[in-house]
């Protein structure tokens, strides 16, 4: 299953190739079966079933209502969704401020800044990028909670139950951006109990262009779509997308727990190999082992990319990796200004080898000691 672009590809955080069997199951859906499936006629018919087919297989595999699942374009427009939802339905003149952290994605945090709410920011995640739950208890006046699941640029696993825990007990709305924890944790430790739940496949060997929101039923929240027009998907209005859902849930379908297993047994080696001075930003080990968020002390990460230019690699999210910009995430968590100039995320897969990590570490080590040579 090996695609052979991933040898020198380490950014599968920011997306990942399509599995093979992802894009056969998508393909009739592109070519024989594309009708819309907002007809009426048979044709239509045909492809609105295989988008119930698939949304029921999503529901058993997450163990999910499959009334609550709405597809989306993407993981932007269900975190927007969700957040602009939240704040219709359940800001009051007494509760109306939003509880966040400042390392989110973008996604979620302009999402927040765009709602008439006052914010509120944990600051626990200076510690690591951990949330401590019972730091939310010390907000007054909060109705919503919106932060993540799994960071994209430090890997951090938040601990979700707690979390949530703590919001039902307190009458505080969740709004959860899981858009990294598909492929990287088990399906039973997905946040489904959140009030709304933002997935995404394309970071675990699924199709872009389609994301899934979940919107709880137990309690049944609100949804207010942020786009409008008429729709048999009452839900989101448009057009929805056959193949990319089908590819969703064959995405989904396909996991395999041990590949998790596999990628933690390559952070390690990649951590044997890799020069002595070249450490992780993180310490604690509350994150999955497929994102690596290092440091290379004297040496600017762009310089070092530079050099490394025939291996993909990251300095933070690739939403914004136009202009090399250090990681604000880091710049919250570290108070040393030069540690978020210093660093790059590595992001493995399992379709990765051995024999990928340790060209990478040669490489890697090679140009870096030449580097800190030059700026010691």
């Amino acid at each position: 299953m090996k695609n052979n672009l991933l040898t020198n590809y380490f950014d599968t955080a920011s997306a990942t190739p399509i599995d093979e069997r992802v894009l056969a199951s998508m393909l009739p859906y592109m070519q024989t079966y594309f009708a819309n499936p907002n007809a009426q006629h048979l044709a239509g018919k045909h492809t609105a079933e295989a988008i119930h087919t698939a949304t029921q297989k999503v529901a058993d595999l997450l163990n999910i209502d499959p009334k609550g699942i709405v597809w989306t374009s993407g993981a932007s427009e269900s975190i927007t969704t969700s957040v602009f939802s939240a704040t219709q339905y359940y800001a009051t003149a007494q509760r109306n401020k939003v509880l966040t952290t400042a390392i989110e994605h973008s996604a979620l945090s302009e999402s927040i800044l765009n709602q008439p709410n006052s914010v509120g920011y944990l600051s626990s995640v200076k510690n690591g990028g951990l949330i401590v739950p019972d730091e939310i208890l010390n907000f007054k006046d909060v109705y919503m909670l919106a932060t993540h699941h799994i960071n994209n640029e430090i890997g951090v696993i938040q601990p979700m139950e707690k979390i949530l825990d703590i919001c039902d007990q307190h009458g505080i709305i969740s709004c959860i951006d899981a858009t990294q924890s598909i492929g990287k944790v088990p399906l039973t430790s997905l946040p489904v109990n959140a009030d709304y739940l933002t997935l995404a496949c394309h970071k675990a060997f699924g199709p872009r262009g389609v994301g899934l929101l979940y919107v709880k039923q137990k309690p049944k929240r609100h949804i207010k779509p942020i786009i409008y027009g008429q729709s048999r998907w009452h839900q989101r209005p448009g057009t929805p997308n056959t193949a990319l859902i089908v590819g969703f849930a064959k995405a989904l379908e396909i996991f395999d727990i041990d590949s998790i297993k596999q990628v933690e047994t390559l952070k390690n080696y990649f951590f044997k190999h890799c020069h002595p001075d070249i450490k992780p930003n993180i310490k604690h080990n509350c994150k999955v082992p497929h994102i690596l968020n290092i440091h290379l002390e004297h040496v600017l990460a762009p310089t070092l990319m530079h050099y490394l230019s025939d291996y993909c690699l990251a300095t933070g999210s690739a939403c914004h990796s136009e202009n090399y910009s250090p990681s604000d995430i880091l710049k919250v968590i570290f108070e040393n200004d030069a540690i978020p100039r210093e660093s790059l995320r590595i992001s493995l897969c399992h379709w990765h080898t051995k024999e990928d990590i340790l060209n990478l570490c040669k490489k890697l080590n090679d140009v870096y000691l030449k580097l800190k040579a030059i700026n010691p």
